[in-house]
């Protein structure tokens, strides 16, 4: 009986490990380290567990960031890009001043409460930011 329980909370484990590994930027190639942590940070302070089209977006679960549902990557080198429109991204926004690329960042539609940190990110040409709870 034990060796059953013990079978059955090792497959526990592994699915649960399965389901939702983290992103690792130490060890992601795709972009600098410092952009892809940027793009968790914009998962973690937006609930990004509950996006609408989470958990099939791959956001903060594989090491991929320029594979992610919305995201842009210019050569694969840098984010460009970001896109999450009416996806219920909910929360402030957090610094993102280390997506030195980015040149668009279009979160329309969206519950975002604060976007005062924008202010760091000095390359967007084009923000969009319209139906959010912005004060």
């Amino acid at each position: 009986m034990n060796t059953i329980r013990f079978f059955i909370i090792n497959i526990l484990f592994l699915i649960n490990y399965t389901v939702f590994a983290a992103t690792d930027c130490a060890v992601q190639t795709d972009i600098p380290q410092a952009e892809c942590d940027a793009l968790v940070a914009l998962y973690n302070s937006t609930n990004g567990a509950s996006w609408t089209d989470s958990p099939g977006n791959n956001w903060n679960q594989d090491n991929s960031p320029c594979g992610w549902t919305g995201v842009s990557c210019y050569g694969g080198n840098n984010v460009i890009d970001i896109q999450m429109v009416s996806n219920n991204l909910d929360g402030p926004l957090p610094d993102l001043s280390a997506l030195t690329n980015l040149s668009m960042l279009n979160l329309d539609g969206n519950l975002l409460t604060d976007a005062s940190n924008l202010t760091s990110a000095t390359s967007l040409v084009l923000i969009y930011l319209s139906g959010n709870q912005l004060t």
